[in-house]
């Protein structure tokens, strides 16, 4: 017999959190234009000197990210 109680496990709340994410990331791409603020930006990119760089929509999405944003 399984004790019935109205706590919320780990895992549940684990993901609930990751449902609120991917609404954050749906909501923005809604907003903004990635693939247009990508491509303006890659021209101040250098494609000559370094390694390949990571996408800026990438880079902004982790800023959102570790500020809490989500």
């Amino acid at each position: 017999m399984q004790k019935v109680t109205h706590q919320l496990s780990f895992s549940s709340i684990s993901i609930a959190k990751r449902k609120l994410k991917s609404q954050f990331f749906d909501q923005m791409s809604l907003l903004l234009d990635w693939p247009a603020i990508d491509s303006e930006i890659k021209k101040y990119y250098s494609k000559v000197a370094g390694r390949p760089s990571y996408s800026v929509c990438y880079c902004l999405k982790c800023l959102f990210y570790k500020h809490g944003m989500v």
